[in-house]
């Protein structure tokens, strides 16, 4: 069994002393007694493995080769913490302290109190394009017809033209300014953890300290659930949990336990996590697989189409995965079109270190259900379609097509705690700032994406469509690892 070094074991047992921290200054403000050392959170572990054990089971309790295994101290009712600091409008800004290590509120934007970047009136539909987010006709104020958020969000636009066809393409790129510090909103994420004979020992000895690692960066305020699947179900918990240090624990030992035995139906473990109630929102699924089905349903399109129907963008789903031996095709397309992505180490060797890349990703989201609109450009060669929610380090992205437009507004819309926020710029395309041929690429490489998706969910003429995106592939240099045949 291959074991994290000793330099990795180190930064584990740091980040649950830091965890405890957390815990400490939540209830009290002050450490009222010493910390715990290493050595003391190493017994804790020791004890708990001792527990986990055949003979004496008493924190986790059940077969780990049933259908379910339940956790003690966990299972009963929890308080709800959804309303932890999401009663205020707008994004709450916060500056850490030294010394105590408390954190300070610093600004709470309240909508319509700013109308534009740094402070300044912000650019509607009606305004002149300038600054980050364009400048308004008029005395700033509210600009749309929800609670502003301009002031945190930097916009850059990008074109580029190609000097032998005259084709014109853009890209927008949404993030937020680095000045400043968001809360993120608390979030549910259910790891849905491969531990089939198809995944094998090796691999899944890779990512189990991967997924222990990333549990113990989970926020104060999330909740988690840990699901492995092969032949059956086996459930750390019947729904998640707080990421209390007892929890996280308790989950490490759950994980360390899983071998890769039996069969893999991935249908059957997607269909039962998103059938599941949501514990919080949002609600985001990790898959952590090959993506090769082995039972039940194993025709790629038809899960994919499927699952996209019964989940209808409730819950983003998002797929990691490394190695040579990946249907990349059900990876892809799952989270793509259920507002996630996908994430793929090239080599085993690294999916630890991949995987942190991919969960530091998705720590802290920022916007819910996100979407836009156009004025004075045609939508119809904009990608992405969907968007997935914002988070904290991760821009927003679209690539588009013009012709002679130049002008153009754009409208982002997104929810915080249930409360609808709008970002509202106006730029010219003839004024932004030049970008190289990746944006003709990208902007192909998204049309493609759309066109494969429509195709697996059997939307429009399924032979045109295939014969778009060779034409697309051909055209643009895009190669896709997806086999598409002409015959139905």
């Amino acid at each position: 069994m291959l074991m994290p070094d000793e330099s990795s074991e180190n930064v584990l047992i740091e980040k649950k002393i830091n965890k405890i921290k957390e815990e400490k200054i939540q209830d009290s403000g002050v450490f009222d007694k010493e910390l715990p050392s290493a050595a003391s959170i190493k017994n804790e572990e020791d004890t708990l493995k001792k527990e986990a054990s055949p003979e004496s089971r008493s924190l986790l309790k059940g077969d780990i080769n049933g259908q379910v295994l339940q956790v003690a101290g966990v299972s009963g009712p929890e308080k709800d913490i959804m309303d932890i600091n999401m009663e205020k409008k707008g994004f709450k800004w916060i500056v850490p302290s030294t010394g105590v290590l408390k954190s300070v509120q610093r600004k709470v934007f309240e909508g319509g109190e700013y109308g534009g970047a740094d402070g300044g009136p912000a650019g509607g539909a009606g305004g002149t394009g300038g600054g980050a987010a364009g400048s308004g006709a008029g005395g700033g104020g509210r600009v749309g017809n929800y609670e502003d958020i301009t002031p945190y969000l930097l916009v850059k636009v990008y074109r580029y033209v190609e000097s032998e066809t005259g084709e014109k393409f853009f890209k927008v790129v949404v993030s937020i300014k680095k000045k400043y510090l968001p809360v993120p909103i608390p979030k549910e994420v259910v790891f849905l953890l491969d531990s089939s004979k198809s995944i094998t020992n090796e691999k899944l000895n890779y990512i189990k300290p991967a997924l222990i690692d990333a549990l113990w960066e989970l926020n104060r305020y999330d909740k988690f659930n840990v699901v492995a699947f092969r032949g059956n179900l086996i459930k750390f918990s019947e729904r998640s949990v707080t990421t209390t240090t007892k929890n996280l624990l308790a989950a490490e030992v759950f994980i360390r336990k899983l071998e890769a035995v039996e069969e893999t139906d991935v249908d059957k473990a997607l269909a039962d996590v998103i059938n599941t109630p949501m514990g919080m929102s949002p609600s985001y699924i990790v898959l952590l697989s090959d993506g090769r089905p082995t039972k039940g349903v194993v025709d790629s399109r038809k899960i994919i189409k499927e699952l996209t129907r019964a989940n209808n963008m409730r819950k983003p789903i998002f797929c990691f995965s490394g190695g040579d031996r990946v249907n990349r095709y059900l990876l892809d397309f799952i989270a793509y079109q259920n507002r996630g992505w996908s994430q793929f180490a090239d080599r085993v060797t690294r999916m630890k270190e991949e995987f942190m890349v991919f969960t530091k990703q998705v720590k802290e989201p920022l916007l819910l259900n996100v979407r836009y609109h156009l004025v004075n450009i045609p939508e119809e060669e904009v990608y992405p379609k969907y968007l997935p929610d914002f988070f904290y380090g991760r821009d927003l992205v679209i690539y588009g097509r013009f012709k002679d437009e130049d002008q153009f507004s754009m409208q982002l819309l997104g929810e915080i705690s249930g409360r609808t926020k709008e970002l509202i710029f106006k730029k010219s395309l003839i004024k932004a700032e030049i970008g190289g041929p990746d944006i003709k690429k990208e902007w192909a490489f998204s049309k493609i994406y759309h066109l494969i998706s429509q195709e697996t969910l059997g939307i429009g003429d399924r032979l045109s469509t295939i014969s778009e995106i060779k034409e697309l592939s051909r055209k643009y240099g895009i190669i896709t690892p997806y086999d598409l045949r002409d015959e139905k």
